[in-house]
C-alpha cells in the first residue's frame, strides 16, 4: 500500500493538490460549527459526582447558579452641581426600578432584588426612604457604606454558550433607561466574566498561533538552509490545523479557555512530519545515499521510506494522547481530543500537500532542491 500511494504521489501531483483543496473546502464549511466557551467550574468534573449532581439541583431549583449583578453607582467623573448625592435620592431609586423592570423581558434573567424592593412604594423625599431601609435591614445589604453604591442582584438561568448575546441584551436593557445625573450602571458577575474569557481566549490563540508561525519558520530556514522552502513545512501544517479545526467544527467540540494554546501545541508537533519528508526528499535529488534520483523519483523512494515511521510515530501519539482522555477530569478529555485530532491532520496534510507542492514547483518553475 505505502508503495502503490509513493507511485501515485509522485506521477499524480495535480490530482493530490486537488484533493487537498477538496478537504479544505469541507473544512471551510465546517468552521462555523467551531465554538469558543468559557471554562466553567462545574464543566471540569464529571457530572455523576455527588457534588456536581447537587450543584445541578441548585441551578434547576434555585433559579441558576450564576452569580449576575447590576452595580449602580456615584461616578466621580460625571461629578456636576446637578448630580445625586445619595445612592438612596428618589431619582435613583425609581432608574434602579425602571432597570429591574427592563431587565424582566431579557432572556436569561428570572429576577432581581435591590433595596428598593424592600422600600416599597416609592417615597418622595430622600428621608422617607432613609426611615424605610431603617426599618427593613435586608435592604442595607445592597448599599454601600458610603452611601454611593447600590447593587441589584440577577437571578440568571443557564446562559452558557451564550455569554456574549446575553450580556449584550442586558447592557442594550439598561443603556435604554436615562440615568440620574452622575450615575453610572454597569453589569458584572459570571457570564461577564465568560464574555471576557472567550475574548481574552481568541486573543491569545491568534497571538500563540502567529508567534509560533514566525518561530517554525525561522527554524525550517535554518534546519533545511532554504528560506523558499522552508515555506512548504509552514504551509503544511497550517493547512493540518486548518482540517483539525474543521473536523473539530463537525464533531461539535468547544475549545475552552484552558485550550487557548493548543494551536501552537498542534503546529509544534504537526512540523515534524513535513520536514522528515522534505529532508529526505533533498537529499535524494542532491544523491545524499549515491546517484541523484530526478524528482519524482526521489519523491517516490522519499515516500517508500518515511510514511512508516510517521505512522508510527503518529499512533504513539494518538496512544499517549487516548490515555489522557482515560482520565475523569473532562477538560483533559478535551484536550485528548483536539489534539488527537490536530496530529493525524498534520499527518495527513503532510503526506499529501507537501508531495504535490513540491512537485508541481518543480514542474512549473523547473526548480531543483
Amino acid at each position: 500500500m505505502i508503495r502503490a500511494y509513493a507511485r501515485f504521489a509522485s506521477r499524480h501531483p495535480f490530482a493530490l493538490l486537488a484533493l487537498c483543496i477538496f478537504v479544505s473546502y469541507l473544512a471551510y464549511l465546517q468552521l462555523s460549527g467551531v465554538e469558543l466557551e468559557a471554562t466553567a467550574f462545574e464543566k471540569m468534573f464529571p457530572e455523576d459526582i455527588e457534588v456536581i449532581r447537587g450543584f445541578k439541583i441548585a441551578e434547576d431549583q434555585f433559579f441558576g447558579s450564576q452569580n449576575m449583578f447590576v452595580v449602580v453607582f456615584i461616578d466621580p467623573e460625571l461629578y456636576s452641581e446637578y448630580s445625586v448625592r445619595d445612592i438612596r435620592q428618589p431619582e435613583v431609586a425609581g432608574y434602579i426600578k425602571l432597570i429591574q423592570e427592563k431587565l424582566e423581558g431579557v432572556k436569561g434573567v428570572s429576577g432581581s432584588r435591590s433595596y428598593v424592593d424592600y422600600v416599597g412604594e416609592l417615597p418622595g423625599t430622600l428621608d422617607e426612604i432613609r426611615l424605610r431601609i431603617q426599618e427593613n435591614p435586608v435592604a442595607e445589604a445592597y448599599i454601600s457604606g458610603d452611601r454611593a453604591t447600590a447593587l441589584i442582584k440577577l437571578q440568571v438561568s443557564d446562559v452558557s454558550g451564550r455569554e456574549e448575546s446575553f450580556v449584550r441584551d442586558v447592557e442594550r436593557a439598561i443603556d435604554s433607561i436615562a440615568p440620574p445625573p452622575g450615575v453610572r450602571a454597569v453589569v458584572a458577575g459570571d457570564p461577564v466574566n465568560g464574555k471576557i474569557f472567550k475574548e481574552l481566549t481568541a486573543r491569545d490563540m491568534q497571538a500563540t498561533a502567529r508567534f509560533s508561525f514566525l518561530g517554525i519558520l525561522f527554524f525550517t530556514a535554518l534546519v533545511l538552509w532554504s528560506l523558499r522552502y522552508s515555506f512548504l513545512p509552514l504551509a503544511s501544517v497550517t493547512l493540518g490545523t486548518f482540517w483539525s479545526f474543521g473536523m473539530i467544527g463537525a464533531l461539535g467540540i468547544k475549545i475552552s479557555s484552558t485550550l487557548a494554546g493548543v494551536v501552537s501545541m498542534i503546529m509544534g508537533i504537526g512540523i515534524d512530519f513535513a520536514i522528515q519528508i522534505i529532508g529526505r526528499y533533498m537529499q535524494e535529488v542532491q544523491g545524499y545515499f549515491g546517484r541523484a534520483l530526478s524528482p519524482e523519483e526521489a519523491m517516490r523512494v522519499t515516500l517508500e521510506n518515511v510514511v512508516k515511521p510517521m505512522a508510527i510515530t503518529t499512533i504513539a501519539a494518538l496512544i499517549g494522547f487516548r490515555a489522557m482522555a482515560l482520565g475523569e477530569l473532562r477538560f483533559m478529555h478535551d484536550l485528548a481530543n483536539v489534539m488527537s485530532i490536530g496530529v493525524l491532520a498534520c499527518m495527513l496534510s503532510a503526506l499529501t500537500f507537501v508531495p504535490s507542492a513540491v512537485l508541481i514547483l518543480n514542474k512549473l518553475k523547473e526548480v531543483r532542491m
